[in-house]
């Protein structure tokens, strides 16, 4: 032993002396410092280590502990630590065999035991108090803190890291991780249920939130390492967040752990369908996935409206729930996934950002893959069951999803419209993503639409009639038909006026179009369901047929002039017009057809014939 040894030998045998003595061992403290920057012997360091945290602690007065022990040696402590992490990292970057290594980087690991077993008697101890304050222990979260999180990153990437060496030091590192796993669990105790940190004084609410922060950071490195732990973890630090999230709200970041759990538990999800047939890792990932889960929901519940930058992955995340929802995955996957969908879902309703970012989804939902748009639907008809419930009960839902006009079912056509571009979606699906569109949007318009809401909601369906593509056409369709239905005959009377009325504006070369075979079908539809009394008041909404008569006999008995070809042509559309909605009604009415013959004797071919 040299001379340096002996020296340090001699303050550590000092200080084991003086432990009683308060006095004399705040003076021999200074001392020590020195030992952690000139030393070199882990022995010696480790000894010094176990008496601070340990016995001297103990033999101050609390108040006295954190100035003269916590605040400069914690930061000593995590530094010696980070640099036995640190070594074992150059040594596994030497050229040297793996042979000569092992017994040097099991040495070191067990130095970081050492450590970490200290650290953990230090936490028990101060939990063992009857009363601790954070004026008392301020050095101790965030230094503690720091420690396990650079410990699990060094276990997180050990078997990269290690290579040919972690089957050698597997069990070292087991023995680390558990131990550090031993310290968080005891630091979250002390966190949740012994401190209490006043959020008046700036310095105490700047503390937690700093330790807040590297927590979430831990949250993420944890995800690959042990289940239980990532549990464990995640309960305490949701538990930190609420405790305090009364004063918190406006200042803690929870984006980031928001959209971390969000993107994590999309890959959960993948993982769970990828490797469903391996039940142990399917099972792994679907524990993960409900924890995260629940994590995510807190989260969102206890910071609603303080949402700020995550509002895109949690409505990614919440595709991603109901796309994987309906797939035949390891069993009670569904049930379990969308358990969580749908409070986190009600959660986000009232959001003003989450509603901007959900209709700018469907902007270009053609650009997604066809399980993303299947997802997107199903999670538009748990949205819209949602909005039922809520409808009467919540004024700034309603205020915010209602109005000004009808958002929701425009952005149910911005889908139809998006997802027909390939015309995939609705055809090949085995689900009827189509039915359950339309069911779920009847029943949302009948449950909620209002006297001032309908003639929007009309503009809209007729606008989507007026239009070249197909599924949203139908779509317009089926739900004039279920709200005439579900109306009365009177309502469906008005809505066949309707369309009537469009039809007779047509001119003769529009009759091919589609927006002509769409309104002239959904007229035919409406037409079935009039009442008997209804269906005879119909042919008083078609053109007045005594003025096509009175402007035929003018034809018939005008000179030849330029303008005979344009009367005529104007006439001849507007009887087909007559004729092609005659041909609807399910039952010709007689004098109806009365009348259409009148019409015709006079357009005859040898009168017009003549005329010309």
């Amino acid at each position: 032993m040299d001379h340096s040894d002996h020296s340090q030998f001699e303050i550590i045998n000092e200080l084991k002396a003086i432990l009683s003595n308060c006095d004399e061992l705040t003076s021999i403290l200074p001392n020590l410092i020195e030992c952690f920057v000139n030393e070199e012997n882990a022995e010696v360091l480790t000894e010094v280590i176990s008496l601070l945290l340990g016995p001297a602690v103990q033999a101050l007065p609390l108040p006295d502990v954190d100035r003269t022990i916590f605040q400069p040696f914690l930061p000593l402590i995590k530094d010696y630590l980070s640099k036995t992490l640190s070594s074992i990292h150059e040594l596994l970057k030497s050229q040297v065999s793996i042979n000569h290594l092992v017994p040097e980087i099991t040495r070191l690991l067990e130095v970081c035991v050492h450590i970490l077993t200290d650290i953990e008697s230090l936490l028990v101890y101060l939990v063992s108090l009857e009363q601790v304050s954070v004026a008392d222990t301020f050095n101790v979260p965030k230094n503690i803190v720091e420690i396990v999180y650079h410990v699990f990153i060094h276990c997180q990437k050990s078997q990269e890291d290690y290579k040919e060496a972690f089957t050698a030091v597997r069990s070292e590192l087991m023995s680390l991780f558990h131990k550090c796993h031993n310290v968080q669990l005891n630091l979250f105790i002390l966190l949740n249920e012994k401190l209490k940190f006043k959020c008046t004084l700036e310095d105490e609410v700047q503390l937690l939130l700093d330790v807040l922060d590297i927590l979430s950071s831990m949250g993420e490195v944890m995800a690959d390492l042990d289940a239980k732990s990532l549990v464990e973890h995640w309960k305490g630090y949701v538990q930190l967040t609420l405790n305090y999230a009364v004063y918190l709200r406006s200042r803690l970041c929870v984006d980031r752990p928001i959209n971390y759990l969000a993107i994590n538990i999309n890959q959960q999800l993948s993982n769970i369908i990828f490797t469903s047939s391996d039940k142990k890792v399917a099972l792994r990932s679907l524990k993960i996935t409900t924890l995260e889960l629940k994590v995510l929901i807190k989260l969102c519940e206890n910071y609603k409206g303080y949402l700020v930058n995550c509002h895109r992955e949690l409505l990614n995340c919440l595709v991603s729930l109901a796309m994987h929802a309906s797939q035949e995955v390891a069993p009670g996957v569904a049930a379990q996934v969308l358990a969580g969908a749908a409070p986190l879902l009600t959660t986000l309703i009232p959001d003003p950002l989450f509603l901007k970012i959900y209709f700018e989804y469907a902007d270009k939902l053609h650009l997604c893959s066809l399980d993303t748009q299947v997802g997107y639907c199903k999670l538009n008809n748990i949205l819209l069951k949602k909005l039922i419930h809520l409808y009467s009960k919540d004024e700034e839902v309603k205020e915010l999803w209602f109005k000004p006009s009808v958002p929701v079912v425009e952005n149910v056509f911005k889908i139809l419209h998006q997802c027909s571009r390939n015309g995939s979606l609705f055809e090949v699906q085995e689900d009827d993503i189509y039915q359950a569109l339309l069911v779920h949007i009847a029943a949302f318009l009948v449950a909620s639409c209002t006297e001032e809401m309908f003639p929007q909601l009309e503009r809209l369906l007729v606008r989507q009639l007026l239009q070249p593509s197909l599924w949203p056409a139908m779509f317009s369709s089926d739900l004039l038909c279920l709200i005439a239905r579900f109306g009365c005959s009177e309502l469906c009377l008005q809505l066949a006026s309707l369309l009537c009325a469009l039809l007779s504006e047509w001119q003769a070369w529009d009759w091919q179009r589609p927006e002509w075979v769409y309104v002239s079908w959904s007229l035919s539809r409406l037409l079935r369901l009039l009442s008997p009394h209804h269906l005879q008041a119909f042919p008083s909404c078609l053109p007045s047929l005594p003025s096509l008569v009175t402007d035929i006999t003018t034809f018939l008995t005008a000179s030849v002039s330029v303008n005979t070809v344009v009367m005529f042509q104007s006439l001849m559309e507007r009887f087909m017009v007559v004729k092609d909605i005659a041909d609807l009604l399910p039952n010709s009415d007689s004098t109806l057809t009365e009348a259409v013959c009148e019409v015709w004797r006079h357009v005859s071919m040898p009168h017009f014939t003549h005329c010309l």
